[in-house]
């Protein structure tokens, strides 16, 4: 008896474990690309410091989970009257490294299978880009940090050619000659982007060798006013 209720235990946190496996972040709210609205008069225009920006990933499964960065290379924001009405920024997708896994050999072939048709294609989509479309003050909750987001950023996210709308918080902040924004750890759902390797939407009897669809991102965008 207290065999088969060890057994039963045993199932039971391994039930649990599974429900509750997945990455941590919020989801961010997604439709179909919205339209860029053109803004007329003078504007300010501030470039992106690509040096001091990043993106940061992070791709899960239930025996574990990876994480790495994108490179920014380009973008620019733009100040009319003080607010913040236009931006955009592109990533380098072949420039995707990952950061948690020590052997060289096993890093290359991770980094090389996230490049491949699998998950982002690089060869055929070597760039993939973020443009605002709407940008106002944050109305929500204190984040589980305590941190509380100034902003609430929608644009339009387009990686392998297919663009969606996105919605996530920021923490903003603004000066004459300087423009920062990070966000807290958001997700979006691969699949949108025709990502479906691994995926139990896609493939059935994949037991505990699928990939969760969710991607965790983190935004750092650091920009300096263009002289």
């Amino acid at each position: 008896m207290n065999k088969k209720i060890n057994y039963l235990y045993i199932a039971l946190i391994g039930i649990i474990l599974s429900a509750c496996g997945g990455p941590e972040g919020e989801k961010a709210e997604t439709s179909d690309a919205k339209d860029v609205k053109s803004v007329e008069g003078e504007k300010t225009n501030f470039e992106i410091n690509t040096t001091a920006s990043i993106v940061e990933w992070k791709g899960t499964k239930p025996t574990g989970e990876h994480v790495g960065t994108v490179n920014i290379t380009k973008g620019k924001i733009l100040v009319q009257d003080g607010n913040i009405v236009a931006g955009k920024f592109t990533m380098d997708m072949a420039s995707i490294v990952n950061k948690d896994l020590e052997d060289a050999e096993w890093n290359k072939k991770l980094v090389d299978h996230l490049k491949s048709p699998d998950f982002f294609n690089t060869a055929e989509f070597p760039q993939a880009t973020f443009e605002l479309t709407e940008i106002k003050e944050y109305s929500g909750e204190a984040l589980e940090d305590g941190s509380m987001p100034t902003h609430s950023i929608t644009g339009n996210l387009t990686i392998k050619g297919i663009s969606k709308s996105i919605t996530f918080p920021a923490m903003v902040k603004m000066s004459n000659t300087q423009i920062s924004a990070t966000t807290p750890e958001f997700l979006i759902d691969r699949t949108d982007w025709d990502i479906k390797y691994q995926s139990r939407k896609f493939f059935e009897d994949l037991k505990d060798k699928f990939i969760y669809d969710e991607i965790g991102l983190k935004l750092s965008i650091q920009t300096d006013l263009k002289r």
